[in-house]
């Protein structure tokens, strides 16, 4: 046999041991976007690599058991079987009754504790505190119904032309921008539109711009937001609860996938100059679902809002959760 060449035999080997390592590991500079990516637009790989002949035939056994187990106690118990099936029933329902309630209780439970019946108008000023105990000025259906002034004394005409000391609104807006990071390598820039109006509808559009630095130092950006049609179920001066529906979207270079979304938010003005506001959205997007509630705490000054709180984010299983720093202009 003849000699073999070393260097040839040690650049065969480096080659070997090198794709090997390629083949074993996953792609370097892949992380949450790219994971968000994957979770909208593919769908979920299955949990377990087992044959469906398998897994047949592993719940067969049990069904069975379940059979003979259950013919005999019919055989030694009788006619006792049907009363315990009848009071198992009873306990379902009231367990749907019980369950009804409280799935349902975001709902009605907010009109209750304020005292909204719906019979009182609900109007705004330029921002919160502005001569009002909170933010919300509750009054008759119509901002202008009022009695005649010139039937009462001079001193009270004024009150009743204009009893808020500041001039009522049928509309108003909100405008905020800010920050938010996961302490690691994704940040968040995200801007957001609510607009309210006295018949308690409104809009509610939001966009954040995620951009991520890789472990190859690269970066990964993409967009992601939603817009929902919303209304305001339960109001009072100090406090306010709205819940819509819309869509969801996401937009990078390589398109762009929707979804449908669900939205839930309270803001509640304690006293000057707090404010208290949390958000839930759940929905899908894409192939995927979507998940995110956030708390943030707030003082206003003269329609400019200064706060901070705690986001998360859930895509199936790509996560973003951070503390949000940011500034609201209510106008």
């Amino acid at each position: 046999m003849g000699s073999r060449d070393p260097g040839s035999f040690r650049l065969t080997a480096a080659l070997a041991v090198s794709s090997a390592l390629v083949v074993g590991q996953p792609a370097l500079g892949k992380g949450f976007l790219e994971g968000l990516r994957q979770a909208v637009r593919f769908p979920r790989l299955a949990s377990s690599s087992q044959p469906a002949e398998e897994k047949g035939s592993e719940w067969e056994e049990p069904e069975k058991k379940v059979v003979v187990e259950h013919r005999h106690r019919h055989y030694h118990y009788g006619d006792g079987e049907d009363d315990d099936d009848g009071l198992s029933g009873q306990f379902l329902l009231g367990g749907v009754v019980i369950g009804t309630c409280l799935a349902t209780s975001p709902w009605w439970g907010p009109p209750k504790l304020l005292g909204d019946d719906y019979s009182s108008g609900g109007f705004f000023p330029h921002y919160p505190y502005e001569g009002v105990p909170g933010y919300m000025m509750i009054g008759p259906k119509e901002a202008d119904a009022r009695p005649c002034a010139l039937d009462f004394p001079p001193e009270m005409r004024q009150a009743l032309l204009n009893p808020w000391p500041a001039r009522p609104r049928r509309w108003s807006g909100r405008l905020r921008a800010e920050y938010a990071g996961d302490m690691d390598s994704v940040e968040r820039l995200g801007g957001r539109l609510l607009l309210s109006t006295a018949s308690r509808w409104g809009l509610d559009t939001e966009m954040s711009y995620f951009e991520e630095v890789l472990s190859s130092r690269e970066r990964d950006q993409l967009g992601l937001g939603d817009f929902n049609v919303v209304l305001r179920f339960a109001q009072d001066e100090r406090a306010e609860f709205r819940t819509g529906v819309g869509f969801n979207w996401l937009d990078d270079p390589q398109g762009t996938d929707f979804g449908f979304n669900f939205t839930y938010g309270v803001d509640i003005f304690p006293r000057r100059p707090w404010v208290f506001s949390g958000d839930l959205d759940w929905g899908t997007l894409g192939r995927g679902e979507l998940f995110r509630i956030r708390f943030t705490a707030g003082v206003v000054l003269r329609g400019v809002e200064f706060y901070t709180g705690y986001e998360y984010l859930d895509v199936d299983a790509s996560t973003f959760n951070g503390l949000i720093g940011g500034i609201q202009i209510w106008f």
